[in-house]
């Protein structure tokens, strides 16, 4: 393991931000220079390298601290999963408050300034959300090509119990949070291959608020062949979603039964069935706003104004 950084132990750093990796050094790279591009300063970089050629990853490693970040590199010889090295991220960080940033996501310049502000505003919640942007890109071996960069939840006004029942409200690397809550919940839920994070954020919330700054200082980063592709491998990735979503809600709602209580079964059970009412709604707003667009586009032609004078609609 990697331990090397410019701050003392005395003067430990106010944000660990944990960053799992496998195999991406272009993205690890770019994830890097992010944090150089920081606002604040007060950090340490927590980088574990689940599984994947050490090289490269301890290569931008020691670059990160020549620049003068505090680093701790983590590898795994064999991957343990993605709520595992999340634990293992956590566990051996050093700061108050944390924050997993994957290698293949970025934030904003002012991302960590802004949310430790919120943060200290607010001493008694279990830590802060902002809103997202969604950045759909072409990666190849040597070079990303931004196709687009627009807001992913710009209506993220507040975090509720009930709404995250139905699903996950926000990205992974839009939360900072308190590291004792964390120890309080008991970490992520390595038994989870997928879902994860929903999980862990259900049970953060649980504990107490989640205050939202309502500004996109978050990037997440989605593929274009993700977007365009209907392989066997992305059916499968959705099945096991599914899977999870109903084993999980499963689970809860046995437990409910079994102590014969109303508790996080019941609410997600009632998510479940809000999740159909809001597809549905989904869909009658995307009908709606096609025909608004071509009704605009209509009226754009003069069609609609044929149309009212030839069957004198006024």
């Amino acid at each position: 393991m990697l331990n090397q950084g410019n701050v003392a132990v005395e003067h430990k750093p106010l944000v660990s931000v944990v960053t799992r990796t496998k195999n991406r050094p272009l993205l690890l790279q770019r994830v890097f220079e992010c944090l150089l591009q920081q606002s604040f300063s007060c950090f340490e970089w927590v980088v574990v390298n689940d599984g994947g050629i050490s090289a490269p990853v301890t290569e931008i490693c020691h670059a990160a601290i020549a620049k003068g970040l505090t680093v701790t590199c983590i590898t795994h010889e064999t991957s343990k999963g993605m709520e595992a090295a999340s634990n293992v991220g956590v566990k051996a960080a050093m700061g108050e408050f944390i924050v997993i940033l994957d290698d293949d996501d970025t934030w904003r310049p002012t991302f960590l300034e802004k949310m430790v502000s919120v943060l200290n505003a607010n001493p008694f919640s279990v830590g802060v959300v902002s809103q997202s942007n969604k950045i759909v890109e072409e990666v190849s071996e040597t070079q990303v090509t931004t196709l687009s960069d627009l807001p992913l939840n710009p209506d993220l006004k507040s975090i509720s119990l009930a709404d995250l029942t139905v699903q996950n409200q926000f990205q992974t690397n839009a939360f900072l949070y308190r590291k004792h809550f964390y120890e309080e919940v008991g970490g992520y839920n390595e038994d989870m291959p997928v879902l994860g994070d929903w999980d862990f954020n259900l049970r953060m919330v649980l504990l107490g608020e989640i205050v939202v700054l309502p500004a996109p200082l978050a990037n997440y980063h989605h593929r274009a062949s993700q977007v365009n592709s209907s392989s066997s491998y992305d059916n499968s990735q959705i099945n096991l979603h599914h899977y999870w979503d109903a084993k999980y809600r499963n689970d809860a709602i046995r437990k409910d039964i079994k102590n014969n209580c109303v508790g996080l079964g019941f609410l997600l059970a009632q998510g479940k069935q809000s999740q159909v009412t809001y597809q549905d709604l989904e869909k009658l707003r995307i009908v709606g706003a096609f025909y608004q667009a071509l009704y605009g586009l209509f009226d754009k032609l003069g069609i609609n104004r044929l149309y009212r004078a030839l069957f004198n609609k006024g």
